[in-house]
């Protein structure tokens, strides 16, 4: 007996539901009447009805989840008020940028200490020092103070990367070339930026 033969007389002896199309092959064929004939096409609405009900008391869930941190003030909303651009917050990030890149490729302006800075125009790069100076650092230190003058001119930290034979500005570029403490500081910037 040949498989076609055989399905032929399974075939004979199973209801078969009238939404199911069986396959001319009749190796798939004789599988889709095993399948059948085992009862298991029954358990599919059952399970697409038990994947229905999980998913509704998950969404409920959910939803609950939610409304509770909305109350208690935390979640997404929470979130963004904790990062939401803050100009202290740039100053204090850039003081520590300061520090690291060096005192004398910033003006400090009516400072003794960084630590007095009120503004972040008291702490603005210092121009003339950076661009004659930039070639003779170490690549990292170049590409810090340049990724930090990008916050105050971007034109010009472009010219910085170029002067200093830096091939790239982008962000994964900058960052897999510093150190932990210069990408903290330079990702605080980033998420306290709100111009110069």
């Amino acid at each position: 007996m040949t498989i076609e033969n055989k399905a032929n007389d399974e075939e004979e002896n199973i209801d078969i539901p009238s939404d199911w199309n069986l396959s001319s092959h009749p190796a798939i064929r004789s599988r889709q009447l095993a399948y059948i004939k085992g009862g298991h096409h029954l358990l599919r609405p059952k399970i697409e009805e038990l994947i229905r009900a999980l998913s509704s008391k998950l969404d409920e869930e959910e939803k609950n989840d939610s409304n509770a941190l909305r109350k208690e003030g935390g979640g997404l909303a929470q979130m963004e008020d904790d990062i939401t651009p803050d100009d202290q917050n740039f100053l204090n990030a850039w003081k520590r940028g300061v520090e690291i890149a060096g005192r004398e490729y910033f003006a400090c302006d009516g400072v003794i200490s960084i630590n007095d800075a009120t503004d972040k125009n008291q702490l603005r790069p210092n121009s003339e020092i950076i661009d004659a100076e930039i070639v003779d650092l170490s690549t990292g230190e170049s590409i810090f103070l340049a990724a930090m003058c990008s916050f105050y001119s971007w034109s010009w930290a472009r010219e910085l990367f170029e002067k200093a034979g830096l091939p790239s500005s982008s962000p994964g570029y900058i960052f897999s070339r510093i150190d932990l403490d210069q990408r903290d500081i330079i990702a605080d910037l980033g998420l306290n930026y709100v111009g110069w």
